[in-house]
C-alpha cells in the first residue's frame, strides 16, 4: 500500500497503487472486506526500459504496430494542444504522472510531452500511460476494462485520433479566421455604442 491515513472516527483509508493486470476468478467474500481470487496477468514491465529496442522486444508485431500509431498521435496531439505556457509549465514539472515522471532524461523533452522515454515504455504500458492522460474517467475505465494489449492500444489510437482530428480542424479555422475572436469580442463590447447611435 502506498498511504495510510487514520480517519477520526476509527476508519482507516489506504491508497493502494495496482503493479499489475488481474481479473477476479472468483469472489469469496464482500464483508467485512472484498475478498476475491484472482489471475494475474504478466504483461512486462511498468515502467520506461533502458531503451526502446528492449521495449519493443517485450510486444508483438500487432502490439508494436499499434504502439507506433499510438506514440504518432499522442505526440501530435499533444503538439496542436498546448500553447507555449503549458510547455514551460510540463517541462518544469518533470513531465509524468506517479511514478513514470521520474524516469525521464534530465536534459531531454519529458514524456508528457512526448519524449524520449515515451519509445522505451512496452506497449502494454504505453497504451496505460497514454489512457492515464485522458480527461474522462469513464474513458480511463473502458480502456483498462478491455482483455489484451491490442485491444487497449486501438482503444486509445481512435481516442487520440479523435482528438488530434478535432485540434487540427481547430487550429484550421483559428489559422483561417485570425481576428474571429477579436471580432466577437468587439461586437459585445460595441453593442452598447451601436444603441447610442441610434437614440
Amino acid at each position: 500500500c502506498d498511504d495510510l491515513d487514520a480517519a477520526d472516527d476509527g476508519r482507516t483509508l489506504v491508497l493502494c497503487h495496482g503493479e499489475c493486470r488481474m481479473s477476479v476468478v472468483e469472489v469469496i467474500a464482500e464483508s467485512p472486506v472484498l475478498t476475491c481470487r484472482v489471475r494475474v496477468t504478466d504483461e512486462g514491465p511498468m515502467y520506461p526500459l533502458d531503451d526502446a529496442d528492449t521495449a519493443r522486444a517485450l510486444g508483438g508485431d500487432m502490439e508494436n504496430s499499434l504502439a507506433d500509431e499510438v506514440r504518432n498521435l499522442y505526440r501530435d496531439t499533444v503538439s496542436l494542444g498546448l500553447d507555449e505556457k503549458e510547455v514551460k509549465r510540463a517541462r518544469a514539472y518533470g513531465g509524468g504522472t506517479g511514478s513514470l515522471g521520474s524516469y525521464d532524461d534530465d536534459d531531454e523533452m519529458p514524456m508528457i510531452l512526448g519524449g524520449p522515454a515515451l519509445d522505451r515504455l512496452t506497449p502494454a504500458t504505453l497504451a496505460y500511460y497514454v489512457a492515464s492522460r485522458f480527461d474522462s474517467v469513464d474513458e480511463k475505465l473502458v480502456v483498462l476494462e478491455l482483455p489484451t494489449v491490442a485491444e487497449r492500444l486501438g482503444r486509445v489510437r481512435d481516442v487520440l485520433g479523435g482528438v488530434s482530428g478535432y485540434l487540427r480542424a481547430e487550429r484550421a479555422l483559428k489559422d483561417a479566421f485570425p481576428d474571429a475572436d477579436k471580432g466577437e469580442k468587439g461586437e459585445g463590447d460595441g453593442g452598447g455604442g451601436g444603441d447610442d447611435d441610434d437614440n
